[in-house]
């Protein structure tokens, strides 16, 4: 169902915005314990035990590593861009670390111009291959205590995988943005977008380079794009729980 749109236009170099989204992702039924991957012959990766971090479920259901981005097709409003945002670009550096043979964490977002740091805290070398669409693509080797620079020039439309072509069951996910309207659930399934303003978007619900389809997003379900359209009001919308079936995210 498509909420009737009433959208107010903003004028973003002088008012203060309103509005804003916010939810939590829960899991709904029982979730299979992690499956453990196997570590190679490196002892470090044998001593952590990594597992499979795909399905990352807190203890109340809330569900980890959700990207939720508002993706206006074309002929629909567009959100502010990070330009017409005050203090819209941070500037400190995101981090993303190898650590017990995995990638930590495992989904992050990743702002145009904002650092990104590729770290090795395991006593044996990793490799981060990123094939950006947008950017220019990554395949380095991080050494042990390690660190790679990377600087990103461009948004991505989609989250990006990142590998390690040393271990391949290592697996993470980035996200580039030019604007402050995307955001990853945390530990429990908790999202918030809060300079979304007032208006009728579109938003997309993604985990894992999928669409997450079938999330009760209000009285309706994510698409098979994993999109669902939201009239945010002036006061803002919180979602509470937004529920997915157990036996469809594996």
């Amino acid at each position: 169902m498509k909420f009737i749109l009433a959208l107010t236009i903003l004028s973003v170099s002088a008012v203060a915005y309103a509005g804003g989204v916010s939810g939590r992702v829960v899991v709904v039924g029982d979730v299979p314990a992690a499956e453990p991957l196997p570590p190679g012959k490196d002892v470090c990766c044998q001593e952590a035990g990594p597992a499979d971090e795909s399905v990352v479920v807190g203890p109340e259901g809330g569900l980890a590593n959700v990207f939720v981005s508002v993706e206006p097709r074309r002929g629909e409003p567009q959100p502010p861009a990070a330009s017409d945002v005050a203090n819209s670009g941070p500037n400190e550096p995101v981090t993303l670390t190898n650590h017990g043979c995995a990638f930590s964490p495992r989904a992050l977002m990743v702002r145009v111009g904002q650092p990104l740091v590729l770290a090795n805290s395991d006593p044996t070398m990793h490799n981060v291959d990123i094939n950006f669409v947008r950017n220019r693509s990554v395949n380095v080797v991080v050494e042990p205590d390690g660190e790679r620079r990377i600087d990103l020039q461009k948004p991505e439309s989609r989250p990006v995988a990142v590998r390690c072509n040393v271990h391949t069951y290592m697996r993470a996910w980035i996200m580039v943005r030019n604007d402050p309207h995307a955001a990853v659930t945390d530990k429990t399934g908790r999202f918030e977008l809060p300079e979304l303003p007032p208006g009728e978007w579109r938003l997309r619900f993604w985990r894992e380079g999928q669409p997450l389809v079938g999330l009760a997003v209000g009285d309706q379900s994510t698409d098979d794009r994993g999109e669902a359209v939201l009239t945010i009001p002036n006061d803002g919308l919180d979602l509470r729980d937004l529920k997915v079936a157990a036996d469809t995210l594996r």
